[in-house]
């Protein structure tokens, strides 16, 4: 028989088992536990994986952006966001896409090496991660949308200038007196010309003048060229002119282009309606009798064009879309042949001359418009068959753009029409293409380029220089030119460069001209955009509105 002393050491043993599996049980229970909670803390390195990766694509675009472009209006952005960009030929994301997604592979894995092996190891809080990377993540999307010009458009929304209504001149209420012969025009808008190609000596910014063709043209005393300085130089570019579209509607309007980022509805293409509040040259030469033609090599679609054009006029579109459709365009492997942007210039001169011989033939005036875009950003159009003048592409579209554009002229001066058809040459906006200006002077003022042959007016050469002008004062010089008589010389915010009258630039001095057309403006809003007439009335403006002033219900374009 065992004693007590045994049988209380055997109890003994037994609790101490049984403790151990208790406790051992109660391990693995713990472990079980804590398993879902790195389970949860690892589920959670995807969104930090995303924003790290999402903002190293923003960083690397935003670089890419500053490098290459840098000169691009916000309002530019907001614009192309809200009106169609199908058939564009240049698409950013092709330049920087490839750079941009390697750019966010990288880090994701950089991030993720650093997760496991740092921030795992040293048991940094979820919540902690995330939270600083968030805050990288919104610093990166601040200092791009700083880069866009987001944050200058935003406080220009509370900065109401009322230099809007003060200094518009109703185009509808000026009395516009045409010859009896009718002057036919041929407007060419060259894409991204600019005097700074020329060669120092003739007031450009190259050591080789990359355009001795315009700027002969410029130069001469038979032509009309307006500058800035006492030698070559042209138009100043402002924000809500800066790209394609504004400065057709400067050109064509005297307006510049701005669309209120809090109303989606601004700027509704949808149905045609483009700017219906506003007049321009074509709804006055539609009145007039003239035949309206508007000729490109890319598709109208962009950016609205066909819109602005059938709108304002009822222009006849020749476009990519249309040159096709009427057998223009031959086809490879079942699709429409597509250069660059649609075709190019080359071929679009050719078939200019054959729709200018035939409407020549008509009764009626013409106003015959031409785009070109060889030299549009980035690089231009590369034809293989010519011979390189320049060590750099874009220097070469260039060049050859120059021999292009005034070979067209010179036919056009030796066709049946000529001696009765103004031609306009006017560069769009300056080059986006900003790594080629990277010698230049940094004081240097780029100017787009302009010149008027045939001109029904004479103008002395000293009164063409040392002009502070955009392309909205293009709108009644081109009238002018065509020998319309302007009464007050002004037409919305254009002047003729043609009268004694000073610019608005000139007027209000380039920090306050700036700063109006940044400004926001209801009443630029309420008369263009959506077309209200406005409460309060300039005292100079007549109340008699002309046949062709565009009213609420608009049919121009129908």
């Amino acid at each position: 028989m065992r004693n007590n002393s045994e049988l209380e050491d055997e109890q003994l043993r037994q609790i101490e088992k049984t403790s151990n599996k208790n406790l051992s049980k109660q391990n693995e229970s713990m472990i079980t536990l804590r398993k879902p909670k790195i389970k949860k803390r690892i589920n959670r390195w995807p969104w930090g994986i995303t924003l790290i990766s999402l903002g190293a694509f923003i960083l690397t675009a935003t670089i890419w952006y500053i490098i290459n472009i840098g000169d691009v209006s916000f309002e530019q952005l907001l614009f192309h966001i809200k009106v169609p960009i199908e058939a564009a030929g240049f698409n950013p994301l092709k330049s920087f896409g490839l750079q941009a997604v390697i750019a966010a592979l990288a880090a994701a894995v950089l991030y993720y090496i650093f997760a496991k092996f740092f921030l795992m190891k040293y048991r940094f809080r979820v919540r902690n991660i995330l939270l600083v990377t968030g805050s990288i993540f919104m610093l990166i999307i601040i200092i791009g949308l700083g880069q866009l010009g987001f944050f200058k458009y935003v406080k220009n929304i509370f900065n109401e200038s009322s230099a809007w209504e003060e200094y518009y001149t109703e185009p509808g209420n000026v009395e516009l007196i045409f010859p009896e012969e009718k002057r036919n025009v041929i407007y060419i808008v060259l894409e991204s010309i600019e005097t700074t190609y020329a060669d120092k000596a003739n007031g450009g910014a190259m050591q080789q003048n990359l355009i001795p063709n315009l700027t002969e043209l410029a130069l001469d005393d038979e032509n009309i060229s307006f500058s800035h300085s006492k030698r070559m130089g042209g138009a100043r570019q402002f924000g809500p002119l800066g790209w394609t579209a504004a400065s057709l509607v400067g050109q064509m309007g005297g307006i510049p282009l701005k669309l209120p980022i809090d109303d989606p509805n601004a700027f509704d293409t949808i149905n045609g309606e483009y700017l219906p509040g506003s007049l321009m040259i074509g709804d006055i030469l539609k009145e007039e009798g003239y035949y309206l033609e508007m000729m490109m090599g890319s598709s109208a679609r962009f950016a609205s064009r066909d819109d602005l054009y059938k709108m304002h006029g009822d222009f006849v579109m020749t476009d990519y879309s249309n040159l096709a459709k009427n057998g223009y365009i031959p086809i490879v492997d079942g699709k429409y042949e597509f250069d660059f942007w649609g075709i190019n210039d080359k071929k679009l001169f050719t078939i200019a001359k054959e729709r200018l011989i035939k409407i020549s033939q008509q009764d009626e005036p013409f106003f015959f418009s031409i785009l070109t875009v060889d030299t549009h950003f980035p690089d231009g159009y590369q034809y293989e068959d010519r011979e390189r003048l320049h060590h750099t592409s874009y220097g070469n579209s260039i060049m050859w753009s120059d021999r292009d554009v005034v070979e067209f002229i010179k036919w056009c001066q030796t066709c049946s029409f000529a001696e009765n058809t103004t031609i306009v040459l006017i560069g769009d906006h300056l080059s986006m293409d900003k790594t080629f200006f990277e010698g230049i002077p940094r004081d240097y003022q780029r100017r787009m380029y302009n010149v008027i042959l045939n001109s029904a007016q004479d103008l002395p050469q000293e009164r063409q220089y040392q002009r502070l002008f955009t392309v909205m004062d293009f709108f009644p010089t081109c009238l002018a030119a065509m020998g319309v008589e302007i009464e007050g010389e002004r037409l919305a915010y254009g002047t003729n460069l043609y009268s004694d009258e000073a610019t608005l630039y000139e007027i209000m001095g380039e920090a306050e001209f700036s700063d109006m057309l940044d400004s926001h403006s209801s009443f630029y809003n309420d008369k263009f955009l959506y077309n209200i007439v406005p409460t309060t009335r300039p005292s100079y403006a007549p109340t008699q509105r002309p046949s062709y002033a565009p009213t609420q219900t608009s049919s121009y374009g129908s």
